[in-house]
């Protein structure tokens, strides 16, 4: 979780590269559609999608993690773009870690919609169907970030991350902290591998 808000936060959304079908099932759940029932596909997914959201924040909110933890409670909401629980609160332009949208306050109800601003020209709908092909908001051929595709390192982090909050559904309380305490870790090491990236980026236009 990023706070985003300008220009300079903006451009540091890192591009996700894993792709493949097993990852569209991962994520929201749908099965393959042909392509006349395109209409009925993108419902069944929000549908879906929707489902999963509502299932992460009851899982997500005031949840005690014990006194050994960096956090004793935590509680988040769920991305609009991704639905994975990786915001602290609804626009409030924070930058998803794993799909990199900057939550603007956009959801269901204007998620045809492009309203530019801190997400460019793609409208909630078009970067949620980029992030089930290749695990990010942007399509290949216009991805606006700096530091290109996600380094080795990042995209298994991405990997585990994701798997830890899908584990989460399945799991009783006493699982879900211990859950919560994997993502976390998992979080901080996203961090100081964007932050080993932009330094990289940093130095490449400096030659």
């Amino acid at each position: 979780m990023a706070v985003g808000g300008g220009p300079q936060f903006t451009q540091t959304r890192q591009k996700l590269s894993i792709q493949g079908a097993a990852t569209e099932n991962l994520l929201v759940g749908a099965p393959k559609f042909p392509q006349s029932a395109a209409l009925g596909q993108s419902t069944f997914r929000m549908s879906k999608l929707k489902e999963k959201r509502n299932s992460f924040e009851s899982l997500s909110s005031e949840i005690n993690l014990g006194i050994g933890s960096i956090f004793k409670n935590i509680s988040r909401v769920t991305c609009p773009c991704c639905g994975y629980p990786t915001l602290e609160e609804r626009a409030n332009y924070e930058i998803c870690d794993l799909c990199n949208w900057e939550d603007d306050g956009q959801d269901d109800h204007d998620s045809a919609k492009s309203f530019g601003g801190p997400n460019g020209g793609y409208s909630l709908d078009e970067a949620r169907e980029n992030f089930v092909k290749y695990r990010t908001m942007y399509s290949p051929e216009n991805n606006t970030t700096i530091t290109g595709a996600d380094s080795e390192e990042r995209a298994i982090l991405k990997s585990k991350l994701i798997q830890t909050f899908e584990k989460m559904l399945h799991s009783n309380t006493s699982r879900v902290k211990s859950l919560w305490k994997q993502a976390l870790a998992i979080e901080k090491d996203l961090h100081k591998e964007l932050k080993r990236s932009i330094r990289e980026y940093e130095k490449s236009i400096k030659h």
